[in-house]
């Protein structure tokens, strides 16, 4: 484990134990509590943190090679899709589902709509739970429906097999940016009085209304950023 991320926080954290009377010992360098372990001890955090940044720098590398290839590096899997041999192909059972989404939203039917019609079908969300505006809301404006995806600054291609074609998901961005200042459709029969009002500080997003059940069965409302 390391007592810090970097030099400053090290220095920072010391200095204050050292004032409430406490002294941080390595368990596997030895530095004395002289002028040269001072010296020892900053070599050796300025080495830990080296380590650190040119691993980040190692791995970032590694991903942006493996999209300018035209592969998928991991992590989130969007929705309808499924991950097989580095790239993204339609999901047998949710691509549908998906595509049945984008259709609907061009169409001018209201999320709240389409968020009803899945759940009476027994539509869950990835992981299984009862879907929310927020499950699909993401979907909407990600370009990998139609083929690209965008990571790290690049924009790559043959990474996914399109869903919808580029026409559909244009169409979807004109109704998403109409109703981008107006979510209130996307809720439904609860009263979010800062909804419209109060935006994401991260993204400027609006905050929309959310709901959910806990364990106990007791349903939460709260606020969520429409571009999570």
């Amino acid at each position: 484990y390391r007592f810090a991320r970097n030099r400053y926080d090290s220095a920072h954290y010391k200095n204050k134990l050292k004032k409430n009377g406490v002294q941080v010992v390595s368990v596997k360098e030895s530095i004395s509590d002289t002028p040269e372990g001072i010296i020892m001890e900053g070599v050796l955090e300025s080495m830990a943190e080296y380590y650190s940044a040119n691993l980040s720098q190692n791995v970032k590398r590694g991903l942006r090679e493996n999209y300018q290839k035209g592969l998928f590096a991991g992590g989130y899997i969007p929705f309808g899709y499924k991950s097989v041999n580095g790239k993204l192909y339609p999901d047998e059972i949710t691509a549908p589902i998906a595509r049945y989404i984008f259709n609907e939203y061009a169409a001018g039917v209201g999320r709240s709509q389409i968020l009803d019609t899945l759940r009476e079908q027994g539509v869950k969300s990835p992981m299984g739970h009862e879907l929310t505006a927020g499950t699909f809301a993401p979907m909407l404006t990600n370009p990998v429906y139609y083929g690209k995806m965008i990571r790290t600054g690049i924009e790559v291609d043959c990474v996914a097999e399109p869903l919808i074609s580029e026409e559909l998901f244009n169409r979807v961005q004109e109704r998403v940016q109409q109703h981008r200042f107006s979510p209130a459709s996307m809720k439904a029969r609860a009263a979010y009085l800062l909804q419209g009002k109060c935006f994401c500080g991260m993204y400027g997003a609006p905050m929309v209304g959310e709901s959910g059940k806990g364990k106990m069965n007791l349903k939460y409302y709260y606020y969520a950023c429409s571009n999570k």
